[in-house]
């Protein structure tokens, strides 16, 4: 049952108006976080990290999917190392955030979150530290960039402040979703 509920609920736009009893809730929510993410889409370059933008801009073509992954070991060590936290806290943390990012993902798109096939690139940065996958990333935009267009990159990642471009920075309420233009990686 719950299975068929999800696959009626994927994001087909719209959203609710204000004496709408259903305005606050979690659907209208999303929808009004996609119609934000398609007007800024829409009117210049940026990178949004999460909130199913892959899938809320799968009809733009300069969009480019990024989806980066790395072996639980390495992500315990880096979730260790960034909060303090034992290694046990650390996988049970991992384990909640991602069943939390798979389920948001099946619920408003009706597909699997780390399915590689909804995604343009996607690479294990479990050898790789943020200034190389910083550049990996530069590299993946010139690429693009060489087909004579300013891309939009997507992708779910977690950087650190000091390595993060500070214009036109916007956090929002996943853990690290960032938005900010490509011309701040330059």
């Amino acid at each position: 049952l719950l299975f068929n509920i999800l696959k009626k609920n994927p994001y087909k736009g719209g959203v609710l108006p204000p004496e709408s009893s259903d305005f606050v809730s979690d659907d209208n929510l999303f929808n009004y976080q996609a119609k934000v993410i398609k007007d800024l889409a829409a009117q210049e370059s940026c990178i949004i990290i999460g909130r199913c933008a892959d899938y809320v801009l799968k009809d733009n073509p300069d969009v480019i999917r990024l989806f980066f992954y790395a072996p639980l070991e390495d992500c315990i060590r880096r979730v260790v190392d960034q909060n303090g936290i034992s290694a046990k806290e650390a996988e049970k943390k991992i384990a909640k955030i991602d069943k939390y990012r798979a389920d948001y993902y099946k619920y408003y798109t009706g597909n699997a979150w780390n399915d590689a096939r909804n995604y343009d690139f996607c690479l294990d940065t479990s050898s790789m530290s943020y200034e190389k996958l910083i550049a990996v990333v530069k590299d993946i935009i010139k690429i693009y960039q060489a087909v004579s267009f300013e891309p939009l990159i997507i992708f779910p990642v977690n950087l650190p402040e000091n390595l993060l471009p500070t214009a036109g920075r916007i956090k929002m309420f996943q853990r690290n979703l960032l938005i900010f233009h490509t011309a701040d990686l330059r």
